[in-house]
Protein backbone atom coordinates (compact mmCIF):
# COMPACT_ATOMS: atom_id res chain seq x y z
CA UNK A 1 0.00 0.00 0.00
CA UNK A 2 2.82 2.41 0.87
CA UNK A 3 4.32 1.95 -2.56
CA UNK A 4 1.17 2.84 -4.42
CA UNK A 5 1.49 5.63 -6.93
CA UNK A 6 -1.04 8.34 -6.24
CA UNK A 7 -1.65 8.92 -9.92
CA UNK A 8 -3.04 5.40 -10.20
CA UNK A 9 -6.37 4.41 -8.79
CA UNK A 10 -6.17 4.60 -4.98
CA UNK A 11 -6.89 1.71 -2.68
CA UNK A 12 -10.52 0.73 -2.33
CA UNK A 13 -10.74 1.69 1.32
CA UNK A 14 -11.68 5.11 2.65
CA UNK A 15 -8.27 6.23 3.91
CA UNK A 16 -6.66 7.11 0.59
CA UNK A 17 -8.26 9.61 -1.77
CA UNK A 18 -6.94 11.43 -4.86
CA UNK A 19 -6.39 15.11 -4.00
CA UNK A 20 -8.04 18.19 -5.50
CA UNK A 21 -10.27 16.37 -7.99
CA UNK A 22 -13.89 17.24 -7.06
CA UNK A 23 -13.33 20.97 -6.74
CA UNK A 24 -14.30 24.24 -8.36
CA UNK A 25 -10.76 24.48 -9.77
CA UNK A 26 -11.21 21.16 -11.58
CA UNK A 27 -14.60 22.21 -12.97
CA UNK A 28 -12.91 25.27 -14.49
CA UNK A 29 -10.66 22.92 -16.50
CA UNK A 30 -13.63 21.16 -18.13
CA UNK A 31 -13.50 21.37 -21.95
CA UNK A 32 -16.64 23.52 -22.03
CA UNK A 33 -14.56 26.41 -20.63
CA UNK A 34 -12.03 26.05 -23.48
CA UNK A 35 -8.80 26.03 -21.42
CA UNK A 36 -9.48 29.52 -20.10
CA UNK A 37 -8.49 28.55 -16.55
CA UNK A 38 -5.86 26.42 -14.84
CA UNK A 39 -6.15 23.84 -12.07
CA UNK A 40 -4.99 26.44 -9.52
CA UNK A 41 -7.03 29.42 -10.71
CA UNK A 42 -9.02 29.71 -7.50
CA UNK A 43 -7.14 27.87 -4.80
CA UNK A 44 -3.81 29.42 -5.80
CA UNK A 45 -5.01 32.81 -4.61
CA UNK A 46 -5.01 31.55 -1.01
CA UNK A 47 -1.28 30.78 -1.15
CA UNK A 48 -0.03 33.96 -2.80
CA UNK A 49 1.50 36.58 -0.54
CA UNK A 50 0.05 39.96 -1.42
CA UNK A 51 2.39 42.89 -0.87
CA UNK A 52 0.58 46.18 -0.25
CA UNK A 53 1.59 49.34 -2.05
CA UNK A 54 3.55 50.60 0.92
CA UNK A 55 7.27 51.23 0.89
CA UNK A 56 7.41 50.52 4.63
CA UNK A 57 5.90 47.05 4.27
CA UNK A 58 7.99 44.42 6.04
CA UNK A 59 7.93 40.98 4.33
CA UNK A 60 8.56 39.30 7.68
CA UNK A 61 5.18 40.40 9.03
CA UNK A 62 3.55 37.45 7.26
CA UNK A 63 5.73 35.02 9.19
CA UNK A 64 4.20 35.55 12.64
CA UNK A 65 0.68 35.74 14.02
CA UNK A 66 -0.09 39.30 15.03
CA UNK A 67 -3.05 41.29 16.28
CA UNK A 68 -4.38 44.07 14.09
CA UNK A 69 -3.61 47.16 16.11
CA UNK A 70 -2.46 45.94 19.52
CA UNK A 71 -2.92 43.21 22.11
CA UNK A 72 -5.94 43.77 24.29
CA UNK A 73 -5.69 43.43 28.03
CA UNK A 74 -6.93 39.99 29.06
CA UNK A 75 -9.66 39.76 31.64
CA UNK A 76 -9.04 36.30 33.12
CA UNK A 77 -12.38 36.33 34.91
CA UNK A 78 -14.13 36.46 31.53
CA UNK A 79 -12.38 33.33 30.24
CA UNK A 80 -14.74 30.86 31.92
CA UNK A 81 -17.75 32.35 30.15
CA UNK A 82 -15.91 32.31 26.82
CA UNK A 83 -14.93 28.67 27.31
CA UNK A 84 -18.59 27.83 27.91
CA UNK A 85 -19.47 29.60 24.67
CA UNK A 86 -16.76 27.56 22.93
CA UNK A 87 -18.25 24.33 24.27
CA UNK A 88 -21.68 25.32 23.01
CA UNK A 89 -20.77 26.71 19.58
CA UNK A 90 -17.55 24.92 18.54
CA UNK A 91 -16.78 21.83 20.57
CA UNK A 92 -20.10 20.21 19.67
CA UNK A 93 -18.77 19.43 16.16
CA UNK A 94 -15.51 17.86 17.36
CA UNK A 95 -15.97 16.64 20.96
CA UNK A 96 -12.33 15.70 21.48
CA UNK A 97 -11.69 17.35 24.86
CA UNK A 98 -12.14 16.36 28.48
CA UNK A 99 -14.82 18.97 29.13
CA UNK A 100 -14.68 18.65 32.90
CA UNK A 101 -10.92 19.27 32.86
CA UNK A 102 -11.25 22.24 30.50
CA UNK A 103 -13.87 23.92 32.70
CA UNK A 104 -11.73 23.29 35.76
CA UNK A 105 -8.67 24.79 34.03
CA UNK A 106 -10.69 27.83 32.96
CA UNK A 107 -11.79 28.40 36.55
CA UNK A 108 -8.21 28.00 37.73
CA UNK A 109 -6.99 30.60 35.21
CA UNK A 110 -9.77 32.94 36.32
CA UNK A 111 -8.60 32.58 39.92
CA UNK A 112 -4.81 32.49 39.55
CA UNK A 113 -4.08 33.94 36.12
CA UNK A 114 -2.43 32.58 32.98
CA UNK A 115 0.75 30.55 33.02
CA UNK A 116 2.78 28.71 30.35
CA UNK A 117 1.36 25.24 30.81
CA UNK A 118 -0.63 23.46 28.08
CA UNK A 119 -3.83 23.99 30.06
CA UNK A 120 -3.54 27.78 29.76
CA UNK A 121 -2.81 27.48 26.04
CA UNK A 122 -5.93 25.37 25.53
CA UNK A 123 -8.06 27.77 27.60
CA UNK A 124 -6.83 30.72 25.49
CA UNK A 125 -7.64 28.89 22.25
CA UNK A 126 -11.08 27.96 23.54
CA UNK A 127 -11.63 31.58 24.56
CA UNK A 128 -10.55 32.83 21.12
CA UNK A 129 -13.01 30.49 19.43
CA UNK A 130 -15.66 31.35 22.00
CA UNK A 131 -15.37 35.05 21.22
CA UNK A 132 -15.51 34.63 17.46
CA UNK A 133 -18.35 32.08 17.42
CA UNK A 134 -22.05 32.82 17.65
CA UNK A 135 -25.12 30.66 18.23
CA UNK A 136 -26.49 29.33 14.97
CA UNK A 137 -29.07 31.61 13.38
CA UNK A 138 -30.43 30.68 9.93
CA UNK A 139 -31.68 34.23 9.39
CA UNK A 140 -28.23 35.84 9.11
CA UNK A 141 -28.18 35.84 5.30
CA UNK A 142 -28.84 39.57 5.02
CA UNK A 143 -27.00 40.57 8.15
CA UNK A 144 -24.56 43.43 7.77
CA UNK A 145 -21.25 43.47 9.56
CA UNK A 146 -21.10 46.03 12.32
CA UNK A 147 -18.43 47.39 14.64
CA UNK A 148 -19.15 44.77 17.30
CA UNK A 149 -17.96 42.04 14.90
CA UNK A 150 -14.69 43.91 14.38
CA UNK A 151 -14.22 44.30 18.14
CA UNK A 152 -14.91 40.60 18.66
CA UNK A 153 -12.30 39.71 16.04
CA UNK A 154 -9.70 41.89 17.71
CA UNK A 155 -10.41 40.38 21.12
CA UNK A 156 -10.27 36.87 19.67
CA UNK A 157 -6.96 37.65 17.95
CA UNK A 158 -5.50 38.65 21.31
CA UNK A 159 -6.34 35.29 22.86
CA UNK A 160 -5.09 33.45 19.78
CA UNK A 161 -1.73 35.25 19.68
CA UNK A 162 -1.19 34.65 23.40
CA UNK A 163 -1.96 30.97 22.82
CA UNK A 164 0.47 30.80 19.88
CA UNK A 165 3.25 32.12 22.13
CA UNK A 166 2.73 29.01 24.25
CA UNK A 167 2.48 26.47 21.43
CA UNK A 168 6.23 26.38 20.83
CA UNK A 169 6.97 25.27 24.38
CA UNK A 170 4.56 22.33 24.44
CA UNK A 171 5.85 18.78 24.66
CA UNK A 172 4.25 15.92 22.74
CA UNK A 173 1.10 14.99 24.59
CA UNK A 174 -2.59 14.58 23.94
CA UNK A 175 -3.16 18.11 25.27
CA UNK A 176 -0.49 19.45 22.91
CA UNK A 177 -2.25 17.79 19.96
CA UNK A 178 -5.54 19.30 21.10
CA UNK A 179 -3.95 22.76 21.20
CA UNK A 180 -2.67 22.51 17.64
CA UNK A 181 -6.00 21.10 16.49
CA UNK A 182 -8.02 24.03 17.80
CA UNK A 183 -5.39 26.51 16.63
CA UNK A 184 -6.15 25.11 13.19
CA UNK A 185 -9.89 25.41 13.78
CA UNK A 186 -9.36 29.14 14.42
CA UNK A 187 -8.10 29.69 10.87
CA UNK A 188 -10.07 26.94 9.18
CA UNK A 189 -12.52 29.08 7.31
CA UNK A 190 -10.11 31.29 5.35
CA UNK A 191 -6.41 30.65 6.00
CA UNK A 192 -6.18 27.27 4.29
CA UNK A 193 -2.38 27.11 4.06
CA UNK A 194 -1.77 28.07 7.70
CA UNK A 195 -4.45 25.65 8.83
CA UNK A 196 -2.79 22.73 7.06
CA UNK A 197 0.53 23.48 8.75
CA UNK A 198 -1.16 23.53 12.15
CA UNK A 199 -3.01 20.33 11.29
CA UNK A 200 0.28 18.60 10.39
CA UNK A 201 1.69 19.64 13.77
CA UNK A 202 -1.44 18.23 15.40
CA UNK A 203 -0.92 14.90 13.67
CA UNK A 204 2.81 14.91 14.50
CA UNK A 205 2.11 15.50 18.19
CA UNK A 206 -0.62 12.89 18.16
CA UNK A 207 1.73 10.32 16.62
CA UNK A 208 3.92 10.62 19.73
CA UNK A 209 1.14 10.94 22.28
CA UNK A 210 -1.20 8.35 20.81
CA UNK A 211 1.00 5.87 18.96
CA UNK A 212 -0.37 2.34 18.78
CA UNK A 213 -0.16 1.29 22.46
CA UNK A 214 0.69 -2.13 23.81
CA UNK A 215 -1.88 -4.23 25.66
CA UNK A 216 -0.27 -3.24 28.96
CA UNK A 217 -0.41 0.45 28.07
CA UNK A 218 -4.06 0.15 27.08
CA UNK A 219 -4.84 -1.43 30.44
CA UNK A 220 -3.12 1.40 32.29
CA UNK A 221 -4.76 4.17 30.30
CA UNK A 222 -7.82 5.79 31.74
CA UNK A 223 -10.95 5.48 29.65
CA UNK A 224 -11.15 9.25 29.36
CA UNK A 225 -7.62 9.58 27.92
CA UNK A 226 -8.19 6.68 25.54
CA UNK A 227 -11.43 8.27 24.35
CA UNK A 228 -9.64 11.58 23.73
CA UNK A 229 -6.90 9.88 21.70
CA UNK A 230 -9.45 8.03 19.57
CA UNK A 231 -11.42 11.22 18.98
CA UNK A 232 -8.28 13.15 18.03
CA UNK A 233 -7.30 10.44 15.54
CA UNK A 234 -10.68 10.49 13.81
CA UNK A 235 -10.89 14.28 13.86
CA UNK A 236 -7.49 14.38 12.15
CA UNK A 237 -8.75 11.80 9.66
CA UNK A 238 -11.74 14.03 8.88
CA UNK A 239 -9.54 17.12 8.58
CA UNK A 240 -7.04 15.49 6.24
CA UNK A 241 -9.85 14.19 4.04
CA UNK A 242 -11.41 17.67 3.87
CA UNK A 243 -8.08 19.26 3.00
CA UNK A 244 -7.23 16.79 0.28
CA UNK A 245 -10.61 17.10 -1.39
CA UNK A 246 -10.04 20.84 -1.88
CA UNK A 247 -6.26 21.31 -1.89
CA UNK A 248 -3.42 19.68 -3.89
CA UNK A 249 -1.71 18.25 -0.81
CA UNK A 250 0.24 15.01 -0.31
CA UNK A 251 -1.11 12.03 1.58
CA UNK A 252 0.25 11.75 5.11
CA UNK A 253 1.12 8.57 6.95
CA UNK A 254 -2.19 8.84 8.79
CA UNK A 255 -3.81 6.98 5.89
CA UNK A 256 -1.53 4.00 6.44
CA UNK A 257 -1.67 3.90 10.24
CA UNK A 258 -5.14 2.39 10.50
CA UNK A 259 -6.72 2.83 13.91
CA UNK A 260 -7.90 -0.26 15.74
CA UNK A 261 -11.30 1.33 16.41
CA UNK A 262 -13.63 2.14 13.51
CA UNK A 263 -15.21 4.91 15.62
CA UNK A 264 -14.13 6.89 18.68
CA UNK A 265 -15.75 5.63 21.88
CA UNK A 266 -18.55 7.95 23.01
CA UNK A 267 -19.00 8.75 26.70
CA UNK A 268 -21.40 6.58 28.65
CA UNK A 269 -25.02 7.72 28.26
CA UNK A 270 -27.05 9.00 31.15
CA UNK A 271 -29.05 6.50 33.14
CA UNK A 272 -32.01 5.08 31.28
CA UNK A 273 -30.53 5.77 27.84
CA UNK A 274 -28.73 3.45 25.51
CA UNK A 275 -26.52 5.15 22.96
CA UNK A 276 -26.37 2.04 20.84
CA UNK A 277 -30.16 2.05 20.46
CA UNK A 278 -30.27 5.75 19.63
CA UNK A 279 -27.44 5.71 17.12
CA UNK A 280 -29.36 3.69 14.57
CA UNK A 281 -27.08 4.82 11.78
CA UNK A 282 -25.17 1.71 10.79
CA UNK A 283 -22.91 2.35 7.84
CA UNK A 284 -24.37 0.44 4.92
CA UNK A 285 -21.09 0.00 3.14
CA UNK A 286 -18.94 -1.16 6.05
CA UNK A 287 -20.86 -3.58 8.15
CA UNK A 288 -23.84 -1.71 9.57
CA UNK A 289 -24.56 -0.95 13.20
CA UNK A 290 -21.92 -3.36 14.43
CA UNK A 291 -19.30 -0.75 13.48
CA UNK A 292 -20.68 1.75 15.98
CA UNK A 293 -18.78 1.43 19.25
CA UNK A 294 -20.59 0.29 22.31
CA UNK A 295 -20.20 2.34 25.45
CA UNK A 296 -18.96 1.32 28.85
CA UNK A 297 -21.38 0.64 31.66
CA UNK A 298 -19.32 2.73 34.03
CA UNK A 299 -20.45 6.27 34.68
CA UNK A 300 -18.06 8.91 33.29
CA UNK A 301 -18.86 12.18 34.99
CA UNK A 302 -18.37 15.03 32.53
CA UNK A 303 -19.55 18.04 34.44
CA UNK A 304 -23.14 17.04 33.77
CA UNK A 305 -24.74 20.14 35.29
CA UNK A 306 -22.73 22.57 33.14
CA UNK A 307 -23.08 20.43 30.03
CA UNK A 308 -26.85 20.07 30.30
CA UNK A 309 -27.07 23.85 30.42
CA UNK A 310 -24.86 24.32 27.35
CA UNK A 311 -25.80 21.49 24.98
CA UNK A 312 -26.91 17.87 24.81
CA UNK A 313 -23.79 15.73 24.76
CA UNK A 314 -25.60 12.81 23.13
CA UNK A 315 -26.65 14.99 20.19
CA UNK A 316 -23.07 16.16 19.76
CA UNK A 317 -21.79 12.59 19.64
CA UNK A 318 -24.56 11.43 17.33
CA UNK A 319 -23.47 14.14 14.93
CA UNK A 320 -19.77 13.35 15.36
CA UNK A 321 -20.11 9.61 14.75
CA UNK A 322 -22.44 10.16 11.81
CA UNK A 323 -20.08 12.65 10.21
CA UNK A 324 -17.16 10.23 10.49
CA UNK A 325 -19.20 7.51 8.81
CA UNK A 326 -20.42 9.87 6.08
CA UNK A 327 -16.84 10.97 5.50
CA UNK A 328 -15.97 7.34 4.77
CA UNK A 329 -18.77 7.07 2.23
CA UNK A 330 -17.71 10.38 0.68
CA UNK A 331 -14.13 9.17 0.39
CA UNK A 332 -15.30 5.98 -1.30
CA UNK A 333 -17.31 8.03 -3.78
CA UNK A 334 -14.23 10.11 -4.60
CA UNK A 335 -12.13 6.97 -4.98
CA UNK A 336 -14.70 5.39 -7.27
CA UNK A 337 -15.38 8.36 -9.56
CA UNK A 338 -12.43 10.75 -9.35
CA UNK A 339 -9.41 8.47 -9.72
CA UNK A 340 -9.49 9.13 -13.48
CA UNK A 341 -9.60 12.16 -15.74
CA UNK A 342 -13.10 13.64 -16.19
CA UNK A 343 -13.15 12.76 -19.88
CA UNK A 344 -13.51 9.10 -18.87
CA UNK A 345 -16.99 10.00 -17.58
CA UNK A 346 -18.20 10.18 -21.17
CA UNK A 347 -18.34 6.37 -20.95
CA UNK A 348 -21.04 6.93 -18.37
CA UNK A 349 -22.58 3.44 -18.42
CA UNK A 350 -19.49 2.19 -16.58
CA UNK A 351 -20.43 4.30 -13.53
CA UNK A 352 -24.17 3.72 -13.31
CA UNK A 353 -23.98 0.58 -11.16
CA UNK A 354 -21.67 2.21 -8.61
CA UNK A 355 -23.82 5.32 -8.55
CA UNK A 356 -26.93 3.28 -7.77
CA UNK A 357 -25.16 1.64 -4.81
CA UNK A 358 -23.91 4.90 -3.33
CA UNK A 359 -27.21 6.66 -3.93
CA UNK A 360 -28.97 3.89 -2.01
CA UNK A 361 -26.49 4.18 0.85
CA UNK A 362 -26.91 7.93 1.16
CA UNK A 363 -30.68 7.64 0.99
CA UNK A 364 -30.60 5.03 3.76
CA UNK A 365 -28.45 7.27 5.95
CA UNK A 366 -30.72 10.22 5.39
CA UNK A 367 -33.81 8.17 6.25
CA UNK A 368 -32.38 6.54 9.38
CA UNK A 369 -30.65 9.44 11.11
CA UNK A 370 -31.21 9.60 14.87
CA UNK A 371 -34.14 11.70 16.00
CA UNK A 372 -31.70 14.21 17.48
CA UNK A 373 -30.50 14.98 13.96
CA UNK A 374 -33.97 15.42 12.49
CA UNK A 375 -34.68 18.82 14.05
CA UNK A 376 -33.55 20.29 10.78
CA UNK A 377 -34.69 19.44 7.26
CA UNK A 378 -33.62 20.68 3.87
CA UNK A 379 -35.63 20.69 0.68
CA UNK A 380 -35.53 23.59 -1.74
CA UNK A 381 -35.16 25.89 1.27
CA UNK A 382 -34.26 25.63 4.93
CA UNK A 383 -37.21 24.90 7.19
CA UNK A 384 -37.34 25.97 10.80
CA UNK A 385 -37.75 23.28 13.46
CA UNK A 386 -41.20 22.87 14.94
CA UNK A 387 -42.36 25.31 17.60
CA UNK A 388 -41.92 22.85 20.46
CA UNK A 389 -38.31 22.25 19.55
CA UNK A 390 -37.78 25.98 19.22
CA UNK A 391 -38.55 26.38 22.92
CA UNK A 392 -35.69 24.12 23.97
CA UNK A 393 -32.56 25.55 25.56
CA UNK A 394 -30.28 23.75 23.13
CA UNK A 395 -32.27 24.74 20.07
CA UNK A 396 -29.45 26.68 18.38
CA UNK A 397 -27.04 23.78 18.93
CA UNK A 398 -29.53 21.23 17.61
CA UNK A 399 -30.25 23.42 14.60
CA UNK A 400 -26.58 23.80 13.77
CA UNK A 401 -25.80 20.10 14.10
CA UNK A 402 -28.75 19.16 11.90
CA UNK A 403 -27.81 21.85 9.38
CA UNK A 404 -24.17 20.75 9.28
CA UNK A 405 -25.16 17.11 8.82
CA UNK A 406 -27.52 18.04 5.98
CA UNK A 407 -24.60 19.88 4.37
CA UNK A 408 -22.42 16.78 4.65
CA UNK A 409 -25.07 14.70 2.89
CA UNK A 410 -25.43 17.33 0.16
CA UNK A 411 -21.67 17.42 -0.27
CA UNK A 412 -21.43 13.65 -0.76
CA UNK A 413 -24.34 13.75 -3.20
CA UNK A 414 -22.73 16.56 -5.20
CA UNK A 415 -19.62 14.41 -5.68
CA UNK A 416 -21.77 11.45 -6.69
CA UNK A 417 -23.72 13.42 -9.30
CA UNK A 418 -20.87 15.49 -10.75
CA UNK A 419 -19.83 12.88 -13.37
CA UNK A 420 -23.39 12.78 -14.72
CA UNK A 421 -23.58 16.56 -15.02
CA UNK A 422 -20.21 16.49 -16.81
CA UNK A 423 -21.70 13.97 -19.23
CA UNK A 424 -24.71 16.23 -19.83
CA UNK A 425 -22.42 19.16 -20.60
CA UNK A 426 -20.02 17.35 -22.93
CA UNK A 427 -21.78 14.36 -24.46
CA UNK A 428 -22.72 14.73 -28.15
CA UNK A 429 -25.63 12.36 -27.51
CA UNK A 430 -27.74 15.00 -25.75
CA UNK A 431 -29.60 17.43 -28.04
CA UNK A 432 -29.28 21.10 -27.11
CA UNK A 433 -32.56 22.75 -26.22
CA UNK A 434 -31.62 26.38 -25.61
CA UNK A 435 -34.80 27.84 -27.07
CA UNK A 436 -37.21 26.30 -24.61
CA UNK A 437 -37.68 26.55 -20.87
CA UNK A 438 -39.14 23.05 -20.68
CA UNK A 439 -36.92 20.25 -19.43
CA UNK A 440 -36.77 17.20 -21.74
CA UNK A 441 -39.05 14.43 -20.54
CA UNK A 442 -37.61 11.13 -19.40
CA UNK A 443 -39.39 9.39 -22.28
CA UNK A 444 -37.81 11.72 -24.83
CA UNK A 445 -34.39 11.37 -23.20
CA UNK A 446 -34.58 7.56 -23.28
CA UNK A 447 -35.69 7.68 -26.90
CA UNK A 448 -32.71 9.86 -27.88
CA UNK A 449 -30.32 7.32 -26.33
CA UNK A 450 -31.92 4.17 -27.74
CA UNK A 451 -28.86 3.35 -29.86
CA UNK A 452 -26.36 4.10 -27.08
CA UNK A 453 -27.61 2.31 -23.95
CA UNK A 454 -30.46 0.29 -22.53
CA UNK A 455 -33.68 1.97 -21.52
CA UNK A 456 -33.01 1.06 -17.88
CA UNK A 457 -29.59 2.74 -17.96
CA UNK A 458 -30.99 5.77 -19.75
CA UNK A 459 -33.72 6.22 -17.14
CA UNK A 460 -31.16 5.92 -14.33
CA UNK A 461 -28.91 8.44 -16.07
CA UNK A 462 -31.83 10.85 -16.45
CA UNK A 463 -32.63 10.63 -12.73
CA UNK A 464 -28.98 11.20 -11.74
CA UNK A 465 -28.81 14.31 -13.92
CA UNK A 466 -32.02 15.70 -12.41
CA UNK A 467 -30.84 14.82 -8.89
CA UNK A 468 -27.50 16.51 -9.55
CA UNK A 469 -29.15 19.75 -10.63
CA UNK A 470 -31.54 19.70 -7.66
CA UNK A 471 -28.63 18.99 -5.29
CA UNK A 472 -26.71 21.95 -6.72
CA UNK A 473 -29.65 24.27 -6.12
CA UNK A 474 -30.01 23.00 -2.55
CA UNK A 475 -26.33 23.67 -1.87
CA UNK A 476 -26.69 27.24 -3.09
CA UNK A 477 -29.62 27.66 -0.74
CA UNK A 478 -28.38 25.94 2.41
CA UNK A 479 -24.64 26.68 2.40
CA UNK A 480 -24.84 30.43 1.81
CA UNK A 481 -25.38 31.59 5.38
CA UNK A 482 -23.30 34.28 7.06
CA UNK A 483 -22.64 32.02 9.97
CA UNK A 484 -19.04 31.87 11.17
CA UNK A 485 -17.93 28.31 11.85
CA UNK A 486 -14.86 26.20 11.24
CA UNK A 487 -16.31 24.72 8.05
CA UNK A 488 -17.10 28.08 6.45
CA UNK A 489 -14.26 27.93 3.91
CA UNK A 490 -15.62 24.61 2.66
CA UNK A 491 -19.12 26.09 2.37
CA UNK A 492 -17.73 28.82 0.14
CA UNK A 493 -15.80 26.32 -1.97
CA UNK A 494 -18.84 24.08 -2.36
CA UNK A 495 -21.05 26.98 -3.43
CA UNK A 496 -18.48 28.03 -6.02
CA UNK A 497 -18.16 24.49 -7.37
CA UNK A 498 -21.87 23.95 -7.97
CA UNK A 499 -22.22 27.48 -9.38
CA UNK A 500 -19.59 26.67 -11.99
CA UNK A 501 -21.20 23.32 -12.79
CA UNK A 502 -24.56 25.01 -13.35
CA UNK A 503 -22.97 27.65 -15.57
CA UNK A 504 -21.26 24.88 -17.54
CA UNK A 505 -24.74 23.49 -18.23
CA UNK A 506 -25.82 26.95 -19.42
CA UNK A 507 -22.75 27.44 -21.62
CA UNK A 508 -23.15 24.04 -23.27
CA UNK A 509 -26.66 24.94 -24.41
CA UNK A 510 -28.61 22.84 -21.93
CA UNK A 511 -30.26 25.64 -19.95
CA UNK A 512 -33.64 24.00 -20.44
CA UNK A 513 -32.56 21.32 -17.95
CA UNK A 514 -32.47 23.93 -15.17
CA UNK A 515 -35.61 24.84 -13.19
CA UNK A 516 -37.40 27.74 -14.90
CA UNK A 517 -34.66 27.87 -17.51
CA UNK A 518 -32.15 29.20 -15.00
CA UNK A 519 -34.19 32.22 -13.90
CA UNK A 520 -33.62 31.42 -10.22
CA UNK A 521 -29.88 31.56 -10.77
CA UNK A 522 -29.76 35.17 -11.90
CA UNK A 523 -33.37 36.33 -11.35
CA UNK A 524 -33.97 37.60 -14.86
CA UNK A 525 -35.75 40.90 -15.35
CA UNK A 526 -37.73 42.17 -18.36
CA UNK A 527 -37.90 38.78 -20.01
CA UNK A 528 -37.81 39.00 -23.79
CA UNK A 529 -39.99 36.16 -25.01
CA UNK A 530 -40.53 37.67 -28.46
CA UNK A 531 -36.93 37.17 -29.55
CA UNK A 532 -36.84 33.62 -28.22
CA UNK A 533 -34.79 34.49 -25.13
CA UNK A 534 -37.11 33.80 -22.19
CA UNK A 535 -34.35 33.23 -19.64
CA UNK A 536 -30.93 34.49 -20.71
CA UNK A 537 -31.37 37.95 -19.27
CA UNK A 538 -29.63 39.52 -16.29
CA UNK A 539 -26.00 39.84 -15.26
CA UNK A 540 -25.86 37.38 -12.37
CA UNK A 541 -25.97 40.12 -9.76
CA UNK A 542 -29.36 38.88 -8.59
CA UNK A 543 -30.78 35.49 -7.73
CA UNK A 544 -28.82 32.63 -6.23
CA UNK A 545 -25.58 33.35 -8.04
CA UNK A 546 -25.78 36.94 -6.87
CA UNK A 547 -26.21 35.62 -3.35
CA UNK A 548 -23.07 33.51 -3.72
CA UNK A 549 -21.05 36.51 -4.86
CA UNK A 550 -22.49 38.58 -2.01
CA UNK A 551 -21.33 35.98 0.49
CA UNK A 552 -17.83 36.00 -1.01
CA UNK A 553 -17.82 39.79 -0.85
CA UNK A 554 -18.90 39.71 2.79
CA UNK A 555 -16.07 37.41 3.87
CA UNK A 556 -13.52 39.03 1.53
CA UNK A 557 -13.30 41.84 4.08
CA UNK A 558 -11.31 39.42 6.21
CA UNK A 559 -9.83 37.31 3.41
CA UNK A 560 -8.98 39.45 0.35
CA UNK A 561 -8.04 36.35 -1.68
CA UNK A 562 -11.77 35.63 -1.97
CA UNK A 563 -12.03 38.58 -4.36
CA UNK A 564 -10.51 36.27 -6.95
CA UNK A 565 -13.50 33.94 -6.63
CA UNK A 566 -15.92 36.81 -7.34
CA UNK A 567 -13.97 37.89 -10.41
CA UNK A 568 -13.86 34.39 -11.86
CA UNK A 569 -17.53 33.69 -11.20
CA UNK A 570 -18.55 36.95 -12.88
CA UNK A 571 -16.41 36.06 -15.91
CA UNK A 572 -17.93 32.59 -16.13
CA UNK A 573 -21.48 33.95 -15.86
CA UNK A 574 -20.87 36.50 -18.62
CA UNK A 575 -19.20 34.07 -21.02
CA UNK A 576 -21.70 31.30 -20.33
CA UNK A 577 -24.77 33.47 -20.94
CA UNK A 578 -23.17 34.92 -24.08
CA UNK A 579 -22.35 31.44 -25.38
CA UNK A 580 -25.89 30.21 -24.73
CA UNK A 581 -27.34 33.24 -26.52
CA UNK A 582 -25.11 32.55 -29.53
CA UNK A 583 -26.24 28.94 -29.64
CA UNK A 584 -29.91 29.91 -29.84
CA UNK A 585 -29.45 32.60 -32.48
Amino acid sequence: MNGQVEGDRPAADFYLIPPHRATADTVLTWPVFADAYSQSTLVGAHFVRTEPDNSEWDPHTDEVFEVTGWLRQVNEERLSALVERFLQNVHTKNPVLDVELLLRDANRVASYGLDWRPASCLVLLAAALGVISKPFNPNTTNEDEDSTDVNRLREAETYFVLACRRLGGLKHSIQCAQCFFFAGAWQYFIQASNTFRLYMKTKYSLSFAGAQPSIEQIARQSKCVRRQEEAMYWSCFKSESEFRVELPLPQSELAYDHHLQMFPTPPSPAAGHNARDKIDIGEVSSGGVSDVPSTDNSHDSVCSVALSRLYTEEESWYYYLTEIALRRIGNRIINSFFHCEPRKWLNIQHYLGLAREYDTQLAAWSAHLPEAMKHWETASAIRQPDSLSAQGKGNAVSQELGWALANRLLEARSWLYQPFLYWLVHSPLVPRNSKTMHRPTCQRFVSDLTNSMTAEDAMALYQFIISGIECSYQILETRSLRHRHHGLWYDLRSSMCVSLVLMAIVKSGHTSWLPDGGQKLWQAQNLDRVRGSPYLQGDGSRGRLGRVMAEYGYWAKECPSLERQITVLKEVIDTSIAAAQNLES
